[in-house]
C-alpha cells in the first residue's frame, strides 16, 4: 500500500516540475516580447530566429518576423502566410494573415471569406484576433456569407473592448455610409447575438434607427374612432337626412 506521505512527496514534486514549466514559458514569452521590440525589419529574421523553433511561442515569433519584414506586395504577404500555415496550420492569427493578403490582393471574396472562417474556427476566442478579425470584416460585412457574419458580430462583441476609441470612430464613420440595408442587417445580428455587451455595441457603433414619421394611436388599430365619428355624424343628422 502507498503510503500517504509518498503521495504527498510525489505530488509535491510533480506540482514544482509544472511550476518550473511555468516559470519557464513566461521566461520564454518574455525575452520574445523584448526581441520583438528592439527588431527593424532589417533585423527581424536573426533576432526572432531562436524562437521560431520554440513549441509554445514559435507561431507567434514567426508571424512577429513576417509582420516586421514589411511584404511589398499582397502576394509576398500571402506567400509568407501560406508559409506560416505550412508549420503552424492551426494558427488562428496566420489564417487572418492570409485572409487580409487575399482581400488586398483582390482575390475572390469566397476565398477572403474561407480564410477568416478558419481563423475563427482555429482562435474563436482570443481577444486580439477576435478585435483584428471585426476591423478588418466590418468593411465588407454585408458580402460575406451568413455564418462568418454571425462569427465576425460575435468577435465585434468579444473584441470591443480592443478596440481603441480611434478605431471606433472609423468604424462608426465608414457604417454611417454603408450601403442599404447594411446597418439593419447588422442590428439583426447583434440582437440575436443577445446580452448587455451587444446592446452596448450596437448603441456605440450602429447609426440611430431614424424615428417613425407617423404615429399610430391604439383607436386607429382597432377602428372605434371611426366607428364613433359615424355615429356622431347621425346624431347630429336631421330627421330628414336620417330617412
Amino acid at each position: 500500500m502507498i503510503r500517504v506521505r509518498e503521495i504527498r512527496f510525489w505530488t509535491a514534486i510533480i506540482v514544482m516540475i509544472l511550476s518550473g514549466l511555468a516559470i519557464g514559458s513566461g521566461a520564454t514569452g518574455l525575452s520574445l516580447a523584448l526581441a520583438e521590440r528592439s527588431a527593424d525589419a532589417a533585423s527581424a529574421a536573426t533576432a526572432l530566429a531562436p524562437f521560431v523553433g520554440d513549441s509554445l511561442v514559435g507561431d507567434v515569433a514567426a508571424r512577429a518576423a513576417a509582420r516586421l519584414a514589411r511584404p511589398r506586395s499582397p502576394v509576398e504577404a500571402e506567400t509568407l502566410a501560406g508559409q506560416l500555415l505550412s508549420q503552424a496550420p492551426l494558427s488562428s492569427g496566420a489564417w487572418l494573415d492570409l485572409a487580409i493578403a487575399r482581400r488586398e490582393a483582390g482575390e475572390p471574396a469566397e476565398t477572403v471569406a474561407a480564410a477568416l472562417a478558419m481563423s475563427t474556427t482555429t482562435g474563436p476566442n482570443e481577444l486580439r484576433f477576435m478585435t483584428a478579425r471585426a476591423k478588418f470584416a466590418l468593411p465588407f460585412w454585408k458580402s460575406l456569407p451568413p455564418d462568418v457574419q454571425h462569427a465576425v458580430i460575435a468577435d465585434l462583441v468579444g473584441g470591443w473592448a480592443g478596440i481603441d476609441p480611434g478605431a471606433r470612430t472609423k468604424l462608426r464613420t465608414m457604417l454611417s455610409s454603408a450601403p442599404e440595408g447594411t446597418v439593419e442587417a447588422m442590428r439583426t445580428a447583434l440582437l440575436l447575438n443577445g446580452g448587455d455587451d451587444a446592446a452596448a455595441v450596437d448603441a456605440a457603433l450602429l447609426p440611430a434607427a431614424p424615428p417613425s414619421s407617423e404615429r399610430v394611436e391604439p383607436g386607429e388599430l382597432s377602428g372605434t374612432d371611426g366607428a364613433d365619428d359615424v355615429s356622431s355624424d347621425l346624431g347630429r343628422a336631421s330627421p330628414d337626412q336620417r330617412n
